[in-house]
């Protein structure tokens, strides 16, 4: 399969002077759709993000753009809604599918929401997946393979380090300068899955990075969660890491804070999740350098070492393995 850029898929199907003045992103993850934005807007195309956690900023943005000449739909999300709206519409020959690994809750559907996804997807411009792998779960479908590709997942960020590094708090700011290891891990948010599980193993991962700072206080240890986490009852442990925040110099709890150039000094990065899409922060840190360990709960980039949810155990013994490599310190690129 070759793998293609998405202006590269509308210029073959539509007047490039017309289509790529309007591109309308829908859903999907927020990372990836900003940065998709800025390259896109660098080419001289308007793009507009049309947030789906609002549904009537959704319709609105489906109905305002039926009436705009050459508009075509990135949809980077496969809640069966978004899709039905895109088939009702009218705008399936305008639309790219985005597949960030969520074919992979295909499987069980019922026979509604199949015919719901073979009407758009027979008619879509392209299906775009981020692992070839994933084309098989577009089969039942009956979709040509000719239309279902691989395409570029990470972009570069539209900040520079300096712009982020001057939205961190100082002590942040002075990991960046520190010549120690750094354990990382990262949330998009405090959340839990259906059975209640902590999504992202954030209460687990904190207690051992505080019982871990203690051990190695020459060691920095780093979460960083993107939104400030709620009150919810469940968060039962979350306090107690903010003790521990408070109680090591070497345990760093932030939010509201960009990853990526922290990425580039951490030695190990860990993203411990009950389900996941592909995950952006884990491709970034390959791409800086990073050790990646992460759960085998889906396929993951070539290069990342694989572990169970809840095997709290193995976990705790790659760091101290990482921690133990005689690696040389790592620079962050201003």
């Amino acid at each position: 399969m070759t793998t293609s850029s998405p202006e590269t898929i509308i210029a073959k199907n539509f007047d490039r002077a017309v289509i790529l003045a309007n591109v309308r992103i829908i859903g999907g993850v927020s990372n990836y759709a900003i940065r998709l934005s800025h390259r896109l807007e660098s080419n001289g195309i308007t793009t507009t993000i049309c947030n789906i956690g609002n549904l009537w900023a959704f319709l609105c943005c489906l109905v305002q753009s039926t009436f705009t000449r050459g508009s075509v739909y990135y949809v980077q999300t496969q809640n069966v809604f978004s899709i039905l709206a895109i088939g009702v519409f009218g705008l399936s020959a305008k639309t790219v599918i985005f597949d960030h690994n969520s074919s992979r809750h295909f499987h069980g559907e019922n026979f509604a929401v199949r015919r719901i996804r073979s009407f758009v997807y027979k008619r879509a411009l392209a299906i775009l997946v981020v692992s070839a792998r994933l084309a098989e779960n577009y089969s039942p479908f009956g979709i040509s393979k000719s239309k279902i590709r691989p395409f570029e997942v990470l972009y570069t960020p539209s900040e520079t380090v300096e712009t982020v590094i001057d939205t961190y708090p100082q002590g942040i700011r002075s990991l960046l300068l520190s010549d120690r290891k750094l354990i990382t891990t990262s949330a998009y948010r405090y959340a839990f899955d259906s059975e209640g599980r902590d999504i992202y193993q954030i209460e687990k991962l904190g207690l051992l990075f505080g019982e871990l700072a203690a051990e190695y206080p020459n060691v920095n240890f780093l979460i960083a969660i993107a939104k400030p986490p709620a009150l919810d009852d469940r968060l039962t442990q979350y306090p107690k890491l903010r003790e521990l925040s408070e109680k090591f110099q070497n345990f760093y709890l932030v939010t509201n804070s960009q990853l990526w150039p922290l990425l580039q000094k951490t030695t190990l990065f860990l993203r411990i999740t009950t389900t996941d899409g592909d995950s952006i922060s884990v491709r970034e840190a390959l791409s800086f350098g990073s050790a990646v360990l992460a759960s085998n709960v889906v396929e993951r980039p070539n290069g990342v070492i694989l572990v169970d949810y809840d095997d709290i155990a193995s976990i705790r013994r790659e760091i101290i393995r990482h921690i133990g490599k005689a690696l040389p310190p790592r620079a962050y690129q201003a």
